[in-house]
């Protein structure tokens, strides 16, 4: 069994459209969902909206790292003050 030549000789695409969703409906779904294709950008474009926001001409400084975090706690900021109040009501 050879691997690589499998590769080679099977497209996994054809594949999957004949036999996976049939065979594998719940990978069919999963495979839809975070592989398919946005409907819109908007969420893309307000992220990099945002990190103009984040990383300025006062913050040039800031390594890849520290500037992803700042702009995911920017970005999800309101829903985390939303999980803090949850919290305390309970």
């Amino acid at each position: 069994f050879n691997l690589l030549g499998l590769y080679k000789s099977v497209d996994v695409l054809d594949w999957f459209r004949d036999h996976g969703e049939r065979d594998h409906p719940a990978i069919a779904l999963l495979a839809r969902i975070y592989l398919g294709k946005p409907m819109s950008t908007a969420a893309q474009e307000r992220i990099f909206s945002l990190s103009g926001y984040v990383v300025n001409d006062l913050r040039t400084s800031l390594d890849d790292k520290r500037a992803e975090i700042l702009c995911l706690m920017k970005a999800n900021w309101a829903e985390y003050k939303n999980l803090l109040q949850r919290q305390q009501l309970q």
